[in-house]
């Protein structure tokens, strides 16, 4: 096990093994080239002239299965489809199951009793999966697998999604098609609003695109104001539309049918996101009664609303329909839920990123008996921009502390190298980290620059569970935990390690500090009126935790 430091503290042996799992790779292609050579018989359909003999899969590029790349076939054909195929299978599914007109059992999604759910995986994940040893990767008893949703089960029954909002990094055009297939808001103008930011915001305006995916709006929230100057332009130059949501107003047959279900994910909105772990927050918000009047608004719902109407700031039409979506609900949530967002701009409020964090985690702690408080934070992430020590890091720091007991201790819970090589380099598997579009982004050349702080807090990443040992870790969440393992609070959602996400400290021009945030980002605080036991926290958190700090020979990957 490369990652157990005691055994093998340097990182030189992973990075040897990993060029030894390379060369076997190109070797063992190149055998299945020439064994479906000598088996062209049998694909005799795909053959493809060029003298070589080998067999290539006659879909190219356009290859839906996950690791052909229009390589040579290396397995059977019949694994290969085209996505034009894929789409047809399972539109033809979607009307067989839409013809039978019987909605499946509904998940009813209760943020208390459930707080935080991880994502089904998906069928090329679940294949390395059987590629497992019977215990995690470091070794323990692997824990009882965590409850877990799929797409279609947040989705439940199509023909009952009379609106759909989504805010994504990223997006599917044709996944979110099948995943709609049946619902009267795929035909209705607007039914389905997708807000998402084009590749260069800087040199693409703010805007709704009605045409290109019509009916449906595709909305791009602005980064700043058309008189912005040049100077707040460039500040927010780096910026992302980030956050992961989803929106369904479902309205079935009967009153229990009608609700709002709010979903603040890390995943983004394709399928290639069932492929890595993903954490899901999820509730539904019933109706309020048709006799009653409007109800007085949470803080919650009045947080989330806020953030819709920033990502809906192009489309007055569609700003006010979600508005009035939103008064037909009770979005009161359960206990000790509070929203966290971040929108590009400067504050000197404390309204969001780690501000915001600060305030409700100072505000419902400071209360409570030492023993009662987190000893210690442990964060995830999937991404790492640059902290700067004073204007970023120390005011995360504060903020993921504030109201810890004291002598708290923060660790970034982050995989070493030999872990992401012991895990992910395998030759069976065929994952390879290194050449992945979706892959991690760590803190590069910052791990070796002098006094770093962030450095010393470094701990492992390390999967409690067999089935998602071989894949990559996409969620961010934060989790404050007393001495004794039991679970103060929790924080679920997009913000990834950065002051893009976070904010940034900064002085304005008339010498005041205020905070910069340049992306879009959503999730969810959720503390608890008592700390939730240990063995709760050990099913929720996902990853083995306490986390073990990295040892002298550990590397950041």
């Amino acid at each position: 096990r490369l990652q157990q430091e005691e055994q093998d503290p340097s990182d030189a042996a992973s990075l040897a093994l990993a060029q030894r799992l390379q060369a076997s790779e190109r070797l063992q292609a190149s055998e299945s080239g020439q064994a479906a050579g000598r088996h062209s018989g049998s694909h005799s359909a795909d053959r493809q002239s060029g003298g070589s003999g080998a067999v290539r899969c006659r879909y190219g590029a356009s290859c839906k299965f996950q690791y052909c790349q229009g390589r040579t076939l290396g397995r059977c054909k019949y694994l290969h489809r085209s996505r034009e195929e894929e789409r047809r299978e399972e539109e033809a599914e979607a009307a067989r199951r839409m013809a039978s007109r019987s909605p499946p059992p509904r998940v009813v999604f209760d943020a208390a009793a459930t707080p935080l759910w991880l994502n089904r995986l998906g069928d090329d994940a679940a294949k390395a999966a059987q590629l497992d040893e019977p215990s995690t990767s470091s070794g323990e008893p692997c824990r009882a697998s965590p409850p877990e949703i799929s797409s279609e089960q947040l989705v439940w029954w199509q023909p009952f999604v009379r609106r759909a909002l989504f805010g994504t990094f990223g997006v599917d055009y044709d996944f979110v098609r099948r995943l709609l297939a049946g619902s009267p808001a795929t035909a209705e103008p607007g039914g389905v609003a997708v807000c998402v930011s084009p590749d260069d915001h800087t040199r693409n305006a703010a805007g709704v695109d009605h045409a290109t995916h019509a009916p449906w709006a595709v909305v791009s929230p602005p980064f700043y104001d058309d008189a912005a100057s040049t100077r707040e332009r460039n500040r927010l130059k780096k910026g992302t539309m980030h956050p992961k949501l989803w929106v369904l107003e479902m309205r079935g047959e009967g009153a229990a049918d009608a609700f709002l279900r709010v979903g603040i994910f890390s995943s983004n909105l394709g399928a290639y996101d069932s492929q890595i772990n993903n954490c899901f927050w999820v509730h539904d918000f019933p109706l309020l009664p048709a006799h009653a009047g409007p109800a007085s608004p949470s803080r919650f719902g009045t947080d989330l609303l806020r953030f819709v109407e920033a990502l809906l700031r192009p489309s007055e039409e569609l700003t006010l329909a979600w508005r009035t979506i939103f008064a037909k609900y009770d979005l009161t949530p359960p206990a000790g839920m509070h929203i966290i967002s971040s929108v590009p701009g400067a504050y000197r409020t404390e309204d969001h990123g780690a501000d915001a964090l600060r305030r409700w985690l100072k505000h419902t702690l400071r209360q409570r008996a030492p023993d009662r408080r987190p000893a210690r934070v442990e964060y995830c992430f999937s991404s790492m921009g640059r902290l700067e020590n004073k204007l970023v890091w120390q005011p995360l720091k504060r903020a993921l502390l504030a109201g810890a007991a004291e002598g708290a201790e923060v660790r970034l819970v982050w995989p070493a190298m030999a872990t992401m090589l012991a895990t992910m380099a395998s030759r069976e598997s065929r994952r390879q980290w290194w050449a992945d579009a979706h892959g991690l982004v760590g803190p590069g050349e910052q791990w070796i620059e002098a006094n770093w702080e962030p450095c010393a807090h470094f701990s492992h990443h390390i999967m409690p569970w067999r089935h998602r040992a071989k894949t990559y870790h996409h969620a961010k969440v934060a989790a404050g935990l007393s001495a004794s393992g039991e679970l103060v609070w929790l924080y679920q959602g997009s913000h990834n390690c950065s002051g893009a996400a976070w904010g940034k400290r900064q002085m304005d021009a008339h010498g005041t500090w205020e905070s910069l945030f340049m992306s879009y980002e959503l999730g969810v605080l959720f503390i608890p009126p008592s700390p939730l036991p240990a063995a709760a926290a050990r099913r929720i958190v996902p990853w083995c935790s306490p986390a073990k700090y990295y040892g002298p020979g550990s590397v950041a990957m």
